[in-house]
């Protein structure tokens, strides 16, 4: 009876865990650990998300919700709305020369924005040149 009156919370966090648990299949040991303990912040965000939204009498988001919102603004982290960070320009890191440029290269902003200019690829077969 003792057992069953003070198993609430731990409970209530397992059984949380258990809707939308991360994937953690490795052959390293640490890997479930830290799965779990992301698993973990993010219920408990969950749960003070929720108790803010009670406090201020607006209804909340579902915890599957909540965690997708979350991955998107993870995801989206550091990136501005017009696809480019503020860097200062005075912290430029210099260019890398290339010589017998192919294609003309972006500038150095555009290079280090973490945006994911992903090369194009097309059919035609690159054959060798002989020097």
């Amino acid at each position: 009876m003792q057992y069953n009156k003070h198993m609430g919370g731990v409970d209530k966090a397992n059984s949380l865990l258990g809707l939308y648990r991360s994937p953690s299949r490795s052959k390293t040991w640490y890997f479930p650990i830290f799965t779990w303990v992301l698993d973990m912040s993010v219920i408990n965000a969950w749960l003070l998300y929720r108790k803010d939204c009670n406090t201020a009498r607006v209804t909340s988001k579902p915890l599957k919700e909540f965690r997708m919102e979350l991955a998107k603004s993870l995801a989206n982290a550091g990136k501005s709305s017009r696809g480019r960070p503020s860097i200062s320009l005075t912290n430029k890191i210099p260019a890398k020369v290339i010589s017998n440029p192919i294609l003309p290269r972006p500038d150095i902003i555009t290079q280090k924005d973490g945006i994911g200019h992903w090369p194009t690829y097309d059919t035609k077969v690159n054959d060798c040149k002989e020097r």
